[in-house]
C-alpha cells in the first residue's frame, strides 16, 4: 500500500477549497500521485503496464493491476484531487471507472457520471486506449500526443482534457503543460498536486433489506451497484488469511457532514465461532469509537440469537444481522436505511456521531492489509 500525502488524508482532515466546499471522503486505493517531480512519467509501454515510481512520492500503480482492481470484485468509483500553485483544491469524481485488459489496449472502458468542483476532465477521454510513445493507440492523427506531451494516457485528438501524466512543473514554470486541466487551469497551465484514487461504491439509498438470515449474512448479499454486504464468510477469510488488515468505516449525516473511524487491528472468527468479533482496536478518527465496545460478541441475526441477552433478540428488535450485546449495540450499520424524514430513529446508527437513535445518510466499512 502506499503512504498518504496531506492532500490525500480526506478522511483524517478535509480537504476545502476556498469556497468551502468539502471534498469527498478519502479514496482506499491510492493509483497515482504527482507532487514533486522525482519520478520521470515519459515511459514506455511495458513500464505503464507493470507501474513504476515512489509509493511515498510519485509513482504509478500500473495498468495491469488498474485493470484487475476496476474488473473484478465490486464496481469502482474515481477520485481525482488537484492543487494549483495558489494551493486551491478541487476535485473530479466519477461513479463509475473500469480499464480493460492489454487485448484492449487498457482503455477507459467504463467512466460514469460527474460531480465535484474541478470540471469533467476525464469525459473527453471515456472509451480511449492508452497510448505511450513505442505504442500508439490514439484515435486520429492530428498529432503524436505521448512524443509532443512526454507520458503515455488516455488520448484522443487533439489529445486532452485532463492529462496527470505530463513533465511536472515547478511554480515558476506551471504557466505552460504539463500535469494539467483543462475545465479548471485549462489545458496549457500545470498543477502543484494530483492524484487518483478508486474504492468501493457505498451503502447510500436502502436499495437492499438487510434484515437478512443467517445463510445470507453468512455468503453476503445485495447490488454491487449500490446496498450490498460481502459475507461473513469472506471476511474471516480476508481477516484471517489475507495478513493483518485494518478497517476504515466512513460516514455521512443528513447535514452533509462527513465522519471516519479507522481501527488498526480487526479480525472476526469463524463460523462455528459464531462469526465472533475476534479483535477490533487501535481506534483514531473524527466519528468516535463506537465499534470496539462490540469486541468478542457473536455475530447475530433473527433466525440466529447469539447476543448475550437473556430475554430478547436483538438482531429481531432491530431488523438486521450484527454483533450486538447484551443492550444491543453501540455502533449499528446493517439496521433500516432511512430518509432524512425518517432519521430522527435508530437505524444506520453511530452513537458518539449522532446518538443511537438516529440514522445516517450512508456508511461503508473497508479493509485493507496493514501498511
Amino acid at each position: 500500500m502506499t503512504g498518504q500525502t496531506e492532500q490525500e488524508n480526506l478522511p483524517t482532515k478535509a480537504v476545502d477549497n476556498k469556497n468551502g466546499k468539502e471534498v469527498p471522503e478519502s479514496q482506499w486505493t491510492k493509483i497515482l500521485r504527482r507532487q514533486d517531480g522525482s519520478v520521470d512519467f515519459n515511459r514506455n509501454w511495458m513500464d505503464y503496464k507493470l507501474g513504476f515510481g515512489n509509493p511515498d512520492a510519485d509513482f504509478f500503480i500500473g495498468l495491469e493491476m488498474l485493470h484487475r482492481l476496476t474488473s473484478n470484485g465490486k464496481p469502482k468509483e474515481l477520485l481525482i484531487v488537484l492543487v494549483d500553485y495558489e494551493n486551491e483544491t478541487r476535485f473530479a469524481r466519477y461513479d463509475k471507472f473500469r480499464i480493460g485488459s492489454e487485448a484492449e489496449k487498457y482503455a477507459i472502458t467504463e467512466l460514469g457520471a460527474y460531480s465535484g468542483d474541478a470540471g469533467d476532465g476525464m469525459g473527453w477521454h471515456r472509451g480511449k486506449k492508452f497510448t505511450t510513445f513505442d505504442q500508439d493507440n490514439n484515435a486520429g492523427n492530428i498529432r503524436d500526443c505521448p512524443q509532443y506531451f512526454k507520458g503515455g494516457w488516455w488520448f484522443h485528438d487533439p489529445c486532452y482534457s485532463g492529462y496527470l501524466h505530463g513533465q511536472y512543473r515547478t511554480k515558476e514554470n506551471s504557466r505552460i503543460w504539463g500535469v494539467s486541466w483543462d475545465p479548471w487551469r485549462k489545458w496549457d497551465v500545470s498543477m502543484k498536486y494530483a492524484a487518483m484514487m478508486i474504492r468501493d461504491k457505498i451503502r447510500q439509498d436502502g436499495s437492499v433489506n438487510f434484515n437478512r438470515s443467517w445463510n445470507e449474512y453468512d455468503n453476503g448479499f445485495g447490488n454491487p451497484d449500490g446496498n450490498y454486504f460481502m459475507g461473513l464468510q469472506r471476511i474471516y477469510e480476508l481477516t484471517n488469511f489475507g495478513g493483518p488488515q485494518e478497517l476504515l468505516i466512513v460516514l455521512k449525516d443528513f447535514d452533509g457532514v462527513t465522519r471516519y473511524a479507522k481501527y488498526k487491528r480487526f479480525r472476526i472468527d469463524s463460523e462455528e465461532e459464531k462469526y465472533a468479533l475476534l479483535d477490533v482496536g487501535g481506534y483514531s478518527g473524527d466519528a468516535g469509537n463506537s465499534f470496539e465496545i462490540h469486541k468478542g460478541h457473536a455475530f447475530s441475526t433473527y433466525d440466529r440469537d447469539n447476543d448475550n441477552s437473556p430475554d430478547r433478540n436483538n438482531a429481531v428488535i432491530f431488523q438486521g444481522g450484527w454483533w450486538f450485546f447484551g443492550l444491543g449495540y453501540h455502533g449499528y450499520l446493517n439496521g433500516p436505511y432511512r430518509q432524512e424524514s425518517e432519521s430522527n430513529n435508530w437505524g444506520i446508527s453511530w452513537h458518539d456521531f449522532r446518538i443511537w437513535n438516529r440514522s445516517l445518510k450512508y456508511a461503508q466499512m473497508m479493509i485493507r492489509n496493514k501498511c
